[in-house]
């Protein structure tokens, strides 16, 4: 499996301490917590979509 970088611009601190906060929560890395929300969002889209 090939891994690819990126950097993620949060628009205000308290976004970013909410994502971290339930990462510790589900003891995910940050990382994987935003791939995880991701994931989640695009699987509910191709759900609503047909």
């Amino acid at each position: 499996m090939h891994t690819y970088r990126t950097q993620v611009r949060f628009p205000d601190q308290s976004l970013a301490e909410r994502i971290k906060r339930e990462a510790e929560s589900q003891q995910r890395s940050m990382n994987a917590q935003i791939l995880h929300l991701i994931k989640r969002g695009l699987d509910s889209e191709q759900k609503a979509a047909g």
